[in-house]
């Protein structure tokens, strides 16, 4: 079964928090599938991991990249997993795959726009119902994330 951990960004943007996230993640010798709506956030998301430290970089590819199943993170807009991921990251309001068979799903919303707010409470009672196991993250004033109830 999935775990399901939401995310709220309110702290940090998705362009700070989600490579200290991966870099976690990585850091278990896991492999990754990020999930986007778009094409244009899929573009974006591959620059920034490229780029968001001058010192270092994340591992990844694209469908456009080849190599597949050997990518450590793979950003998708599809319902794939060539690189075999067991965790799942969804940003943008992407939705969750069943086809992926992850051991943890993270969800990652920006907590000051409304809309991605609802649409991501909606997500998280939707799993709840359905007995899935979800937890709810918020990042505290010092930066750590800090597990909430709700």
């Amino acid at each position: 079964m999935t775990k399901f951990a939401f995310y709220q960004l309110d702290r940090m943007p998705l362009d700070r928090a989600l490579p200290q996230l991966l870099n976690k993640v990585i850091a278990q010798n896991c492999r990754v599938l990020v999930r986007t709506r778009t094409e244009e956030e899929l573009n974006h998301l591959n620059r920034l991991l490229w780029t968001y430290d001058a010192d270092s970089f994340l591992p990844h590819g694209t469908s456009s990249d080849g190599f597949d199943s050997e990518q450590p993170i793979y950003l998708t807009t599809s319902d794939v997993n060539p690189n075999y991921a067991s965790v799942e990251v969804l940003v943008g309001g992407a939705g969750h795959s069943r086809k992926g068979n992850f051991e943890r799903t993270l969800d990652l919303f920006e907590g000051d726009d409304p809309n991605a707010r609802a649409a991501a409470t909606k997500r998280r009672r939707s799993l709840s119902v359905a007995g899935e196991s979800v937890t709810f993250w918020r990042q505290s004033i010092d930066g750590v994330w800090k597990r909430e109830d709700g």
